[in-house]
């Protein structure tokens, strides 16, 4: 077993056949330099955009209960080491694809890292950064309902759409009769259930730097 640990980005040059193995020549792989003075204001401002951006996500994540596993983000910072900061963009957009996009994969934001890795304009991939994790943001922020409170509303519109037709057709008089059997089936098919959901656990909390 072998095992390959990334710390810098190259490119493969050519690639040829030496004894039935494939070799290459790779070479190293950097961002163009940022020589303009109102290009290097600006891929700080969105450095410092990005990083504030990053605390709300992180904040997000755990305290929405996203993590797979307990602590998880916790653990994928432990890997990344400390964030760069905004005078670094390249370091920092690539950390920050590695956190919304890690390995084994979180699933709560749009893929960025590879197209992350080819990109040698920081300031395209510091955009591209804030456009994902916004993207994520806004899923993250829409609230979640449990599988069985959408199906409560759809059989609890089910039940109360029969007994008014149901009452519509028999007259007045029924019209308690239907919504009491509409209340019953309701409370058989989907408040029982509910009612035997195990409490959801309490989110891991993790303060974001």
């Amino acid at each position: 077993l072998v095992s390959i640990e990334g710390v810098r980005r190259i490119r493969v040059v050519r690639t040829w056949e030496v004894d039935d193995y494939f070799v290459a020549q790779a070479a190293w792989l950097a961002d163009d330099p940022i020589l303009d003075r109102e290009q290097q204001a600006e891929a700080e401002a969105l450095g410092v955009a990005l990083g504030e951006l990053l605390d709300e996500w992180v904040a997000e994540v755990t305290l929405g209960n996203w993590e797979q596993s307990r602590g998880q983000l916790e653990r994928i910072g432990e890997i990344l080491g400390p964030r760069p900061p905004p005078t670094r963009p390249e370091e920092l957009g690539l950390w920050a694809a590695g956190l919304v996009n890690p390995l084994p994969p979180l699933g709560l934001a749009p893929e960025v890292r590879l197209s992350a890795i080819l990109q040698q304009d920081s300031l395209a991939r510091l955009r591209q950064l804030l456009h994902a994790i916004e993207l994520s943001l806004h899923r993250l922020r829409v609230p979640r309902r449990h599988p069985l409170i959408a199906l409560a509303d759809h059989v609890w519109s089910l039940l109360a759409g029969r007994a008014a037709a149901a009452a519509a057709a028999l007259g007045p008089s029924w019209i308690v009769l239907a919504i009491g059997a509409a209340g019953i089936g309701f409370h058989f098919t989907v408040l029982v259930p509910l009612m035997a959901l195990e409490p959801r656990p309490v989110p891991n909390v993790m303060t974001p730097s």
